[in-house]
């Protein structure tokens, strides 16, 4: 079985930057994938050692090019985050949440 590592968020764990959990379209599907064992939960700010809730830090794309103190200071820019880019160096692929139906169809196959 194909094991997915997935934000904490969006399994509703409250661990986003304002304290609460990520409501998604998708629910019934990491619902699902919960039940059958195969998510791993993480929150890559916690893990870090950042409190929730902390101020917001947003990042928008997939370009390797974004500065952790433009996000932090609240200042959006173009890139991934470190997890994203430490992940597919790792040789993982990453899924965006927008994609999750379509990544629930290929598990299927």
């Amino acid at each position: 079985m194909e094991r997915i590592l997935i934000s904490a968020c969006l399994v509703g764990r409250p661990v986003r930057y304002d304290g609460t959990k990520k409501s998604h379209e998708s629910a019934e599907v990491i619902s699902r994938w919960q039940d059958e064992g195969r998510l791993v939960l993480l929150c890559p700010e916690v893990a870090v050692g950042f409190p929730t809730p902390r101020p917001p830090a947003e990042i928008i794309g997939e370009n390797d090019d974004s500065d952790g103190e433009m996000v932090l200071s609240g200042n959006r820019k173009p890139g991934m985050g470190t997890t994203t880019a430490a992940l597919r160096k790792a040789g993982f692929r990453v899924w965006p949440e927008t994609s999750i139906v379509e990544l629930d169809s290929l598990l299927k196959e």
